[in-house]
């Protein structure tokens, strides 16, 4: 088993590794607020180096999105003659 902690401690993962190929096999993470939260995860047929498909990496938006940009710095600007906000 490998303990990773982070955060002074608030955060710990534990890691245990197959004793045939070294992989990791399952996970305890362990977040230390008000109250202990434990989570659990144990992974099998773990691979690597395994060939991705691209349709894994396709992005679909649903329906009605609509991209939004950040505004460029003459667009964030007064126009002339405008007048400010009051609070």
């Amino acid at each position: 088993m490998i303990e990773v902690s982070f955060m002074k401690h608030q955060r710990s993962w534990y890691f245990w590794l197959s004793r045939q190929d070294r992989l990791p096999r399952k996970l305890k993470e362990i977040v230390r607020v008000s109250h202990d939260i434990i989570t659990y995860e144990v992974w099998s047929k773990v691979t690597i180096n395994a060939e991705i498909s691209a349709e894994k990496f396709v992005w679909k938006p649903p329906e009605g999105w609509k991209e939004w940009r950040m505004p460029s710095l003459e667009e964030m600007l007064l126009k002339p003659g405008a007048g400010c906000a009051r609070f």
